[in-house]
């Protein structure tokens, strides 16, 4: 029954336009689909062994490095979608929406797991404001400063990380 629904899942990989990339603690590459020829317009042999943010867009690689570690060190936590740009074998810029998780736990994966889903067809409006939303989430919690939004009633509506650790407390 196992070796069918791993047959499965194969099939269903060889299908979909979408990249699965595992990768290790290090950021390189020790699985990639089939699909990553006609994603990024390399082979699999030729992206396996190699640094997964080779193929990220240089105005993206700080916030994968970022987020990426994040789930390395959450061990199992999800980290929410980013929107990312890959650069394919042409030099042309991919945009994907990434879901990472680790998986360093499972022998049989030992990485993090990173689902990467073309995004060029959605549309520029929600494109644009899950960047921005993206941007804001990961600016506040990478800051060091605190930052708090507040309501027209002075409740408060968000709380970045890093104020809870400035006021000395657990969790606002």
């Amino acid at each position: 029954m196992a070796t069918d629904r791993m047959a499965a899942v194969e099939l269903l990989l060889s299908k979909i336009h979408d990249l699965l990339v595992v990768i290790d603690p290090a950021g390189v590459i020790v699985d990639i689909s089939d699909s990553a020829e006609g994603v990024l317009g390399y082979s699999r042999g030729e992206a396996l062994g190699r640094s997964a943010f080779d193929f990220v867009h240089p105005d993206d690689h700080h916030l994968a490095v970022v987020e990426i570690l994040r789930e390395v060190e959450n061990s199992g936590g999800r980290v929410p979608s980013l929107l990312i740009r890959l650069v394919h074998a042409n030099g042309e810029s991919i945009e994907t929406e990434a879901h990472a998780f680790s998986a360093l736990a499972v022998p049989s994966i030992g990485g993090v797991v990173i689902a990467l889903r073309l995004v060029s067809s959605r549309p520029i409006g929600d494109r644009v404001m899950a960047a921005g939303s993206y941007l804001f989430s990961a600016m506040t919690t990478v800051a060091t400063d605190g930052t708090m939004i507040v309501d027209r009633a002075l409740d408060p509506v968000y709380a970045s990380p890093s104020l809870a650790r400035l006021l000395m407390v657990e969790e606002l």
